[in-house]
């Protein structure tokens, strides 16, 4: 189950999740900005437009909301990290906060308190999370 609002992209959820299956993601663009369109077969078998997924870097939240015309709009909880593969980062932002890692996209979100990482899924590929610890990395 993923978790709204996603750290790093306001959502515009045209469906409930729960009326669609067979998701795939694709990418678009709405006025000439980049969008993220998750697309899925409704209880007929129609492809359709589940949600669109709006990259906070490229869209403000009132942006966002403004093209989001069908649907409801949530706006980004926050900022995620991008990890390159391979290494861990050697500095965060936030060093008291807990991080969940997508071991797959290497994407690192911060942690509501009181939830587990299990319970989180990646904002880029549906993947669950894990546990994320930082270490400094020996020269």
């Amino acid at each position: 189950m993923n978790i709204i609002p996603y750290p790093n992209y306001h959502s515009c959820r045209r469906l409930d999740p729960k009326r669609c299956t067979n998701y795939r993601t694709i990418r678009g663009e709405i006025n000439g900005k980049p969008v993220k369109l998750r697309k899925a077969l409704d209880a007929k078998g129609n492809q359709v437009i589940q949600s669109i997924l709006f990259p906070v870097e490229h869209w403000s939240a009132s942006q966002a909301r403004a093209a989001c015309r069908k649907g409801t709009f949530h706006p980004a909880s926050g900022v995620a990290e991008k990890v390159a593969p391979g290494r861990e980062p050697l500095f965060m932002a936030d060093l008291g906060a807990e991080k969940c890692i997508c071991r797959r996209c290497r994407v690192l979100v911060s942690k509501p308190p009181d939830t587990p990482c299990s319970a989180l899924t990646c904002p880029e590929c549906g993947k669950p999370l894990e546990a994320h610890t930082t270490y400094q990395e020996e020269e």
